[in-house]
């Protein structure tokens, strides 16, 4: 899980696409804000193609992150993973790693 995009990305390779590539495992985009495509329902379209999916961890969330499979990822399994670790609004890899980051900066 990368906080950057999978395929929801103008070329179609974002950073957890190039870094699924580079350690053939696979990869989940996680965007905080919608960079480039449409929005239509809960899918986010490039050219009228599915790239992503809009996504809130609760009803109290007022804005979406935007996920998106990077590699060897389907649609229905990167949703199901990042359901499955959403407590807050950005999963809970992502945000422990967050946590992390800022208190070594502190350190």
């Amino acid at each position: 899980m990368f906080d950057g995009n999978g395929i929801l990305h103008p070329y179609g390779i974002g950073l957890a696409t190039q870094a699924g590539i580079n350690l053939n495992k696979p990869s989940i985009g996680i965007a905080k804000r919608l960079l480039y495509g449409d929005v239509k329902g809960n899918n986010v379209k490039i050219d009228d193609v599915k790239k992503g999916i809009t996504f809130y961890s609760s009803e109290k969330i007022k804005r979406p992150i935007f996920v998106s499979p990077g590699h060897k990822m389907s649609f229905e399994s990167t949703l199901r993973i990042v359901k499955h670790l959403s407590k807050f609004k950005i999963p809970e890899p992502l945000r422990q790693a967050h946590i992390l980051a800022k208190k070594t900066i502190k350190s």
